[in-house]
């Protein structure tokens, strides 16, 4: 019977770390795939793209929005590493 220790905790708050991170990350890739990725062919040469439809003005800077995303994604598979690496050297586990 396997005990909780240390190392069950410290895995449990990395995994719970790792789902928030994917969380967020995901929200971030919706905000980029719905706000920069549609106009992004169409910006004219100061970076600007006005929608008449919705009377919007969309800056190409908006693809900077994609840095967020990417970062917590990655944080996202670094967490997810050294979760199954805490999980895998607390030894083996009974179901």
């Amino acid at each position: 019977m396997p005990t909780k220790g240390p190392s069950h905790i410290a895995a449990t708050l990395v995994l719970a770390a790792a789902l928030l991170c994917l969380g967020v990350s995901l929200a971030c890739w919706y905000i980029y795939f719905t706000v920069y990725w549609p106009y992004r062919n169409l910006f004219d040469e100061t970076g600007r793209y006005f929608d008449a439809q919705t009377l919007v003005v969309y800056q190409e800077q908006g693809g900077l929005l994609i840095w967020p995303a990417l970062a917590l994604s990655m944080l996202t598979v670094m967490l997810g590493v050294a979760w199954r690496a805490i999980r895998s050297a607390s030894g083996p586990r009974s179901l």
